[in-house]
């Protein structure tokens, strides 16, 4: 039966644009432990002030715990590189308790890696979805009928078009839904003079909020230099990581015997190889999932090393090259290879800034061609549109358009592609090198190869 604050509460909805049968579902379903308000979490004024009049949806009920905001600039693509980023992440994760909830904002930097690291480390997680829905109506009528047992929240669009303070106004919604729903936040990135770094200082001088609910990671690879000053001379709390003295990096160690030759260039009479070049990985592996490559980032594995090295040793274990249709015509998985020699491989190193990446990084595994072609490997074919058209279909892995991008002709690369993953555990020790640009390389990655290893850095 329903009672006069239910029905107080249904012709508000109506009023706001939420129809008739919504809105009852929204009561029933409230009955049931979902929370619908018309204010948000204390601190109510401020929040209003940074995200307007809005429908507040909480599924499961409004979780009794302090809701801690992990913040962050943009990373880059390469994330192996932020390493000190993931020790905070995982640090600030394995100090967390019962009583905190971890809030997650789609489409704000430290998402998915929030997400992982709750899974990770059992920890409960708040899921914030900002209606981004034309009308009110709309909004409600997309609220799902089913929802895990989680904490969850729902934003609507505005109710109005009542004005948000001018501090925080035009700044991105996801941002300021992160920052104004925690009660206390962790920084462990911020790019000086970005929107980020306005909207925390903004936090900050906001009397609503007390300065030392904000903790800024301090040191390389997170926040440095005079943000740092001028946070804490704001109240925030300074926060200090320090990694442990013994790193994996080799360096310390005495180099191993080794029992395959360091060669150099000179010492190549005739070059009757064609060449794969490795490049460091932005992303997962091939065929690593997602998941798997946030966990090697967030637990400090060694498959969180993405680098040309890393890429190298990766293929030097498996024993295989790994097809991939990236930037082949007709979604073909092929291996490519260059006829090119070392000193020509150097010589087109380059960077394409349409795809982001360089091109013919001195690393890699040159196999002899004979055996290649014994696997079925072909020259590409490099042409028009219409040499493309004209072609049968089993030539068609083997095409390149041949058009210039930023002044570049392919042609020059003389590639040579295999359908399908290349088995490297079919060659013998006499049929392909490793190819690196020092000796110090050379050391690291004689531990894995038995193949001779050719260093490229005296040329």
């Amino acid at each position: 039966m329903a009672t006069a604050s239910d029905e107080l509460m249904r012709e508000r909805l109506i009023h706001a644009g939420v129809s008739v049968d919504r809105a009852n579902w929204m009561l029933a379903r409230s009955r049931q432990g979902a929370v619908i308000s018309f204010q948000p979490t204390t601190p109510v004024t401020a929040i209003q002030a940074w995200l307007g009049d809005r429908l507040w949806w909480w599924p499961t009920g409004i979780p009794n715990a302090r809701c801690l905001g992990v913040i962050s600039s943009h990373l880059g693509k390469s994330l192996e590189q932020r390493r000190e980023w993931f020790d905070a992440l995982r640090t600030l994760a394995l100090r967390c308790d019962s009583s905190t909830v971890l809030v997650s904002v789609p489409q704000t930097t430290t998402c998915s890696f929030v997400d992982r690291a709750a899974e990770l480390f059992g920890l409960d997680r708040l899921r914030v979805e900002i209606g981004k829905q034309e009308s009110i109506q709309e909004w409600a009528r997309q609220l799902p009928e089913q929802t895990s047992g989680s904490p969850q929240l729902w934003i609507s669009p505005q109710l109005d078009d009542a004005a948000e303070c001018d501090a925080v106004k035009g700044m991105p919604l996801q941002d300021r839904v992160a920052m104004a729903l925690s009660d206390e936040l962790r920084v462990l990135y911020i790019r000086a003079k970005g929107r980020l770094d306005s909207l925390l200082r903004t936090r900050l001088a906001d009397a609503a909020w007390l300065p030392q609910s904000v903790r800024i990671a301090c040191g390389d690879g997170l926040v440095e230099g005079p943000q740092v000053d001028d946070f804490q001379q704001l109240g925030a709390i300074l926060w200090y990581l320090h990694r442990s003295d013994q790193e994996i990096s080799g360096e310390t160690e005495d180099p191993p015997e080794h029992e395959v030759p360091i060669l150099k260039s000179s010492d190549v009479d005739a070059w009757n190889y064609l060449t794969h070049c490795t490049r460091g990985r932005q992303g997962p592996w091939p065929k690593q999932t997602e998941e798997d490559y946030l966990d090697d980032l967030l637990l400090d594995r060694a498959g969180a090393d993405h680098s040309c090295l890393a890429a190298l040793c990766r293929i030097l274990n498996q024993q295989r090259l790994v097809a991939s249709n990236a930037a082949i015509r007709g979604g073909y998985e092929t291996v490519s290879f260059t006829e090119a020699n070392p000193e020509e491989l150097l010589r087109l190193r380059s960077y394409k800034k349409h795809r982001g990446r360089w091109d013919f990084e001195p690393y890699g595994i040159a196999i002899r061609i004979d055996r290649l072609r014994e696997m079925g490997i072909q020259s590409v074919q490099y042409g028009s549109e219409s040499d493309w058209d004209n072609l049968p279909n089993e030539r068609r892995p083997y095409f390149q358009l041949n058009r210039e991008v930023e002044g570049f002709d392919w042609s020059i690369e003389r590639e040579w592609r295999c359908v399908g993953d290349v088995d490297l555990s079919q060659l013998g020790e006499a049929d392909a090198m490793v190819l690196v640009p020092t000796h110090a390389e050379a050391f690291a990655i004689g531990r894995v190869s038995r193949w001779p290893i050719l260093v490229l850095e005296s040329s």
